[in-house]
């Protein structure tokens, strides 16, 4: 899927990738790089979900960068072991390959879902990254490797 970077975080994934993927091809062997979004699951200890349902648990005041429209994917950590599995499983196919839900959300929509409506303080602080969306468009990961997500919705207990 093409890239265009916003930001110098996603200009060094980028790199990393074509340095990856120059040294395998130039070797002959296959190769298959996988793009996440935003990985949530029971034992996080890192990310927006973890950071967010942390901060209403002990009842601070949510940050949120920008205005809360920015959208992102969310992928469940069980969808991610499925997708490494599919990998596995097709060993001869090279490629980039979103490995994404079809859970989009924005951060206010996250928000809500999280608090429940609840009486949760929260305030917007300046974006530091500029990326409005990160949404990825797995249709090629489902052609090929048969790859399809079984959690489109927020599944925070499991």
């Amino acid at each position: 899927d093409p890239t265009s970077p916003v930001n110098y975080y996603g200009f060094t994934k980028l790199v990393g990738e074509m340095i990856f993927e120059y040294e395998w091809r130039g070797e002959g062997r296959d190769y298959q790089i996988l793009r996440l979004p935003n990985v949530y699951g029971i034992r996080q200890k890192k990310g927006v979900i973890y950071n967010l349902t942390k901060k209403i648990r002990s009842g601070e005041i949510l940050q949120i960068a920008g205005d809360g429209s920015q959208f992102r994917d969310f992928l469940h950590v069980s969808d991610l072991i499925r997708a490494i599995h599919r990998v596995v499983e097709c060993p001869h196919v090279s490629g980039h390959f979103n490995i994404s839900s079809h859970l989009s959300l924005s951060i206010n929509e996250l928000v809500k879902a999280l608090t429940g409506c609840g009486d949760t303080v929260f305030e917007f602080v300046p974006d530091d990254n500029g990326l409005q969306s990160l949404v990825l468009d797995s249709s090629k990961a489902q052609k090929i490797l048969g790859f399809e997500s079984l959690h489109n919705q927020l599944f925070l207990d499991e």
